[in-house]
């Protein structure tokens, strides 16, 4: 009976940790992509400011 809670112990750790290391690879997943749409649009935004430059002026 022992050997039993203790693998079931074990078990229902090892879940936890797997929970937790999913959520902690969404999050960097999450930051990244931020980081990177973040940059994308402002590279775009940019892009447009100059070109709304040339036309206006």
């Amino acid at each position: 009976m022992m050997y039993r809670g203790v693998v079931h112990l074990v078990s229902v750790v090892v879940d936890q940790v797997g929970v937790v290391w999913i959520e902690a690879e969404i999050a960097v997943v999450e930051k990244v992509l931020v980081v990177f749409w973040v940059k994308v649009v402002g590279q775009q935004w940019r892009e447009l400011q100059k070109r709304r430059r040339i036309v206006l002026g």
